[in-house]
């Protein structure tokens, strides 16, 4: 689980991302918006709605003409797959802020 500081309220949600499972702690938390780095869905962290389903990364062709045929065309099976799974809603917690008097 990670936990998240919005404003001043901590957010508790799963550090897997819904769609690809990658850790979303490697991502970008910018306001109560967390992208997953992988495949950049978008999910606020605050509801766990999902925000956006997964892009496709977007590369020059003067860069695409440097890469091998083979690793292209591995690409593209891969966003071909990437498009037909489903991305849900992201798993939040409930969370405490508990003082400890010692």
């Amino acid at each position: 689980m990670d936990i998240a500081n919005v404003e001043g309220t901590f957010y508790g949600f799963d550090d897997r991302c819904p769609h690809s499972n990658a850790p979303l702690n490697l991502g970008t938390l910018q306001g109560k918006v967390i992208r997953c780095a992988a495949h950049f869905s978008s999910f606020d962290v605050t509801t766990g709605k999902k925000l956006s389903d997964p892009k496709e990364l977007s590369i020059s062709p003067e860069i695409m003409q440097k890469m091998p045929a083979n690793f292209l065309q591995m690409a593209g099976k891969m966003a071909e797959i990437t498009r037909q799974i489903e991305t849900l809603d992201l798993e939040t917690y409930e969370t405490k802020v508990r003082t400890i008097d010692y």
